[in-house]
């Protein structure tokens, strides 16, 4: 398996928000629950966004505690593991209401510099 830098693994989380964001957008509640294939391809990203939050070094979390990396990956966890009890008014919340925010904190930081 291949180290990826703290700053590659933002990047990958980065990507992964966009491509969620961009897959939903416009598309209500109902219709989200509707489309199948947009489910999908918006789980597997929030799934890449929490694999890539894991794999961050502990000094680069420690250094950014605001972002509540336990929520990020716990996310994950619960996508992979808990597949059979999804509610996807809480996956189209996640991209609508949390995952912009996310990725204005990820852009902060990758311009600070972290490598």
């Amino acid at each position: 398996m291949s180290e990826r830098s703290d700053r590659q693994l933002l990047l990958d989380m980065l990507e992964s928000i966009d491509r969620a964001v961009r897959y939903m957008k416009g598309l209500s509640l109902e219709q989200f629950e509707k489309d199948e294939q947009v489910g999908d391809a918006v789980m597997r990203n929030i799934q890449i966004i929490g694999e890539a939050a894991n794999r961050t070094s502990k000094s680069l979390r420690e250094a950014t505690p605001h972002l509540e990396w336990s929520k990020v990956i716990g996310m994950r966890h619960r996508l992979v593991h808990d597949y059979f009890e999804i509610e996807e008014a809480i996956v189209w919340r996640v991209v609508t209401d949390y995952l912009p925010p996310l990725a204005e904190e990820l852009k902060k930081i990758l311009d600070g510099g972290v490598e």
